[in-house]
This record gives C-alpha cells, structure tokens and sequence, in this order.
C-alpha cells in the first residue's frame, strides 16, 4: 500500500470518527451546492421528471417523487431518442464533464426533451483534478449559463468550492458526509466559498420558445 494510500485511509477515518454521532446531509463536494439550489428551486412532488446517469438522489433532494433514470452511458445525452420528450424536469448531475462528444450538444438535447415551461438542472465540476477515465470537460458558471441560455430563460447559475476543500477531496475525503451543525469545523469548510475555487458549478434553465423566438 502506499503513503498516499494510507494517509487517505487515515484521512478518513479520522474525519468519520470526527462525524460520529452528528446529523450528516450530504457530501463534501456536493455539499454547498446543493444548499445553494435549494434556496433557490424545490420540485413539485407531482412531476415527472427525468435523471440521467443515477442524477435521483438530487431529484429526491428537491422533493420530486416521479423520477425515471436513465442509466445510460453519458454518450447518449448527445441525442435520447425522440419518444423521450414532454418531461417537466430533467436532472443531469455531474455527468456532462463526462459527455464524450460536443457538450453543446447535450446542453441542446436537454432543453429538447422538456415540455415547454420545463425546468433543466446541470451540475458539473471546474476547479477538479481528473477522476475517471472518461473525464472530458471543465465548466464554470459563466460556461454553463451560456450554453443553457442559447436555448431558454436562465433562472440562476452559481458556483461553490475553497482551496481547503480542494485539498480535502485530494486526499479523498470528497465523499465523505458532512455534519449539518456549523459547529463542527467540516461544517465551514464546506459551506466556505473561495471565490475562484469553484469546485462544484450548476446552472438551472427554463424552457421557453417564446423568449427565443423574439430574440
């Protein structure tokens, strides 16, 4: 085994020994973004709403209860088919670094299979080291709003991370869960915002005809 190895090992024990007993949410990477969405979108229960690639959990986070997933190979965001249509919510989560092929292509193919007034959520990753063979694609905030505006209305775009989170993840504690109490130090770090840090990016849209038909 070595050092690095055996220093995550350490690493994570020690942060779950640190957690024990504490009401824990989500992940470390995920954990300031998803806080931040929910202040600004939660789901209707009576949705249908549509995962790609295990996107559920944060479907389930925003309170949707009809999700379908595709667990499909990322590839195929590029084009579902034409019966996938009419859904009121689609949910792509940390899947389109992943896109092997045009992420434009994929942002487009998302808005398509929405009704009209339909929601599309994106989260991606930026300031990332790679971490798995398909690992394609960076985006940031700005990134992200661009390519969903060319085909509705943007409703909010942000994005999340600091240098020590960073370090954390590196070390591998990026899955770990974090207490939800701001007295715990995991707490901060997860919740701190280090301005060009960004690890963690999402962008949520609107499908709207009519906005584009009159620009």
């Amino acid at each position: 085994m070595s050092m690095r190895s055996t220093f995550g090992n350490m690493a994570r024990f020690l942060c779950r020994l640190s957690t024990a007993g504490w009401k824990k949410r989500f992940p470390l990477s995920r954990y300031a973004g998803y806080k931040a969405i929910l202040k600004y979108f939660y789901g209707d229960e009576s949705w249908e709403v549509l995962s790609i690639g295990n996107s559920e959990y944060l479907g389930q986070v925003l309170g949707f209860r009809l999700i379908t997933d595709a667990s499909l190979p990322s590839s195929d965001l590029l084009y579902l088919g034409p019966e996938v249509k009419d859904w009121d919510a689609i949910i792509v989560d940390q899947v389109l670094e992943h896109v092997k092929g045009n992420p434009f292509q994929a942002m487009a193919e998302s808005f398509r299979v929405v009704k009209e007034g339909g929601i599309v959520l994106h989260t991606s990753t930026f300031y990332n080291k790679k971490h798995c063979a398909e690992d394609f694609w960076r985006f940031s905030p700005e990134a992200l709003r661009m390519m969903a505006e060319e085909h509705g209305e943007v409703i909010v775009y942000g994005g999340t991370g600091n240098p020590i989170m960073f370090f954390l993840m590196n070390i591998g504690l990026n899955s770990e869960l974090v207490p939800e109490s701001s007295l715990h130090p995991l707490n901060w770090i997860a919740r701190w915002n280090g301005g060009k840090r960004l690890i963690f990016t999402w962008v949520i849209g609107r499908k709207c005809e009519n906005l584009l038909k009159a620009r």
